[in-house]
């Protein structure tokens, strides 16, 4: 409910820190649907998740953060569990 009351207001950008973190299958499936829409409709969005698997979904770039800093930033297409994790 929190992110469709912030979609409808228009922002420019949208940040979302693990939005489907104890949500169910359906509920999940809704949100990743919701952020894929706000995109398409020229919403910035900062994803911030744990879940490798959602943010090969939803993301066009992945930025690996450690000890507070940027390490990398790469295409999603570049991304696994394997190069991640270097």
């Amino acid at each position: 409910m929190v992110l469709a009351r912030e979609i409808t207001r228009g922002p420019v950008a949208l940040v979302a820190a693990s939005p489907t973190r104890g949500l169910d299958i359906a509920a999940t499936q809704y949100i990743h649907e919701e952020l894929l829409e706000a995109r398409r409709n020229g919403i910035g969005v900062l994803l911030i998740s744990e879940d490798l698997e959602e943010l090969l979904i939803l993301c066009d770039r992945i930025a690996v953060m450690y000890g507070g800093r940027i390490m990398r930033v790469m295409p999603v297409e570049e991304a696994d569990e394997r190069v991640l994790a270097c």
